[in-house]
């Protein structure tokens, strides 16, 4: 079989793999919607728009109910999603224990400088330099670039306050990686939102003030 043949057969197996996926993740949500949908116990899947471009995100929301449940915000690291850290990361499971709320929000794609590969990635304080000036697929000319990930933050709490009984003094932020360094750089904007953060291989590379 010629190289040519390889690639191309090489690339038809990532896409179907990819699709599958998709198709798996899409099979793993108990609901699906915009900003504005009821919740249900269980797996939410949930789009808002910010700045013209529609934001995932997962809710994860256990069938233990509190008057008022804390919130938690877990960031993947480059090149995840918040359907493989809702997986991964150990906070559903926490929240099945506890109550608590569990958001996994997916970041968009950046065409990275140092590897020339399109990744997933927050904006932490910094990402400007560390990626070229192509846009995310989909993402509007007139958006701001990098994204407004601290303006999804706000909107995703929006829908919570919304449509749950929410403690909106007890809203977490957690981070891996990439995602740390915006857990961090959330905890400096928001000060007066976050209640506390905790985050690995990663945080803040210079002093910031709140």
């Amino acid at each position: 079989m010629s190289t040519r043949l390889l690639a191309a057969a090489a690339l038809a197996t990532v896409a179907l793999l990819a699709l599958l996926a998709t198709q798996a993740e899409a099979r793993a949500c108990d609901t699906r919607g915009q900003a504005g949908t009821q919740y249900v116990t269980g797996v939410n899947c949930r789009t808002v728009e910010v700045d013209g471009h529609a934001r995932r995100y997962v809710v994860y929301v256990p069938a233990r109910r509190l008057p008022a449940a804390p919130v938690v915000f877990m960031f993947h690291g480059t090149s995840g999603s918040g359907e493989q850290f809702l997986r991964i990361s150990g906070w559903r499971e926490q929240a099945d224990r506890t109550g608590l709320i569990a958001v996994f929000p997916t970041a968009l794609r950046y065409r990275v400088v140092e590897s020339g590969r399109r990744v997933t990635k927050w904006h932490e304080f910094g990402l400007g330099d560390k990626i070229t000036d192509e846009r995310p697929p989909g993402y509007p000319e007139d958006s701001p670039m990098p994204a407004d990930d601290i303006g999804f933050v706000d909107a995703m709490v929006t829908d919570l306050d919304d449509r749950l009984p929410i403690d909106r003094r007890r809203i977490y932020a957690s981070g891996f990686s990439n995602g740390a360094n915006f857990a961090a750089r959330l905890t400096v904007d928001r000060s007066k939102r976050i209640a506390a953060a905790g985050y690995s291989a990663g945080g803040l590379e210079d002093v910031h003030t709140p």
